[in-house]
């Protein structure tokens, strides 16, 4: 067998384990990122809006939101505890 293939064999792997251990997490920091941005996003957007009915689903699009952004931070600090 060539070493260069061995060599470029076992590069791939490590890289594939790299991605595997830390992808999840990095994606899950860009989620969390977006929701913060898109919290911003919808309190502004609610602190203009006058009309009742629009001001409810933007109320209600924050609860959601905020929701999630809550679930991903507590997932976050699951994966941060399992690889402690």
């Amino acid at each position: 067998m060539n070493l260069s293939k061995l060599r470029d064999g076992l590069q791939h792997y490590l890289q594939a384990g790299f991605h595997q251990s830390h992808g999840p997490l990095s994606e899950l920091e860009q989620l969390i990122k977006a929701l913060e941005q898109k919290d911003a996003d919808l309190q502004e957007r609610l602190t203009s809006e006058s009309d009742p009915m629009r001001r409810r689903h933007l109320s209600i699009e924050l609860t959601v939101t905020r929701l999630q952004h809550q679930k991903g931070l507590e997932r976050r600090r699951e994966l941060l505890d399992g690889q402690a």
